[in-house]
């Protein structure tokens, strides 16, 4: 597995989470979490950063002169196409999952934006952000606003990515009052 830089995935799943592993040192690190679950760095935490998924539409238009990845890679791989068709279909567990029902809770696949402030985190699934599009909270003693809009497609819901179910789009704020307007900030959210 070594050679070159940044990070690979080696084709295993836990808890139904990719596994991806570092080229320099062969760490494992879990997706989810960004711990390092074997290898040279095991028990350390990779750093979040802040980001939003957003659709292509979106994209185009806020940046037009922003630039995407090629397809030439200079692999043969079906780019567009999904390896995972209906894996967040609600009704299903997730593959290999082994962890218990939770009648009451949210499905193991439920789309959830979460903000991770001050050692407090906070789930908002986007079933109820769809139905109320913007949400004012205050997590770790930091007031935030989550909005969610439709127009992202699932890449896991058809055979080709593009033609997914509508499955909308989150993003948290951290709220700010400055010179009578709000003033918004990324803060730390996962998806």
């Amino acid at each position: 597995m070594k050679g070159g830089s940044g990070f690979g995935t080696n084709a295993r799943l836990r808890f139904s989470n990719l596994i991806m592993y570092d080229r320099q040192t062969e760490t494992w690190w879990q997706q989810a979490t960004g711990e390092a679950i074997a290898g040279e760095f095991a028990g350390a935490k990779l750093t979040f950063y802040p980001g939003a998924m957003i659709s292509w539409e979106e994209y185009k238009t806020r940046y037009p002169n922003g630039k995407v990845l090629s397809r030439e890679t200079g692999f043969r791989r079906s780019y567009g196409n999904n390896p995972y068709l209906g894996y967040d279909n609600i009704n299903n567990l997730p593959f290999l999952y082994s962890g218990p029902q939770t009648p009451g809770e949210l499905p193991a696949v439920a789309r959830v934006l979460t903000v991770d402030l001050n050692n407090e985190a906070v789930a908002y699934p986007y079933t109820v952000l769809e139905n109320v599009g913007v949400v004012n909270d205050v997590v770790g003693s930091e007031p935030v606003v989550v909005f969610w809009t439709e127009g992202t497609a699932s890449a896991l819901d058809s055979d080709v990515i593009a033609l997914g179910r509508d499955v909308g789009s989150a993003v948290a704020y951290a709220r700010v009052i400055g010179d009578m307007e709000l003033n918004f900030s990324l803060v730390d959210n996962h998806i």
